[in-house]
């Protein structure tokens, strides 16, 4: 993660109106140093990119297989999609921060 590609984060930026991390953290990692740059660096500023962060979320898990686990976690390939295709629609709420901490509240 250290030190971030920044100029591969701008071409990314450049050539997609979308941008999703994955990852086995929790949330602090990855995902947060790249909004961090993404804001710094101007790169929201238009309102053209979307950013999503897809992390382990703050719960316990049961024992299981590594699949079930990214299963429970909604870190599967089903999960990544479903996300990708709520951004591209435009008639489609994502779900933000405030949203999940209401529903495990």
């Amino acid at each position: 993660m250290k030190p971030l590609d920044q100029d591969l984060i701008r071409e990314l930026v450049d050539d997609h109106s979308i941008l999703i991390t994955i990852e086995e953290g929790s949330v602090g990692g990855f995902g947060d140093h790249v909004l961090h740059f993404l804001s710094n660096d101007g790169l929201l500023d238009d309102g053209n990119l979307k950013f999503r962060p897809m992390v382990l979320p703050d719960e316990l898990f049961e024992a299981g297989t590594q699949q079930e686990q990214y299963d429970m976690a909604k870190l599967n390939h089903p999960h990544i999609a479903e996300l990708l295709q709520n951004l591209i629609n435009k008639n489609t709420k994502v779900p933000v921060l405030e949203e999940q901490v209401a529903k495990q509240a």
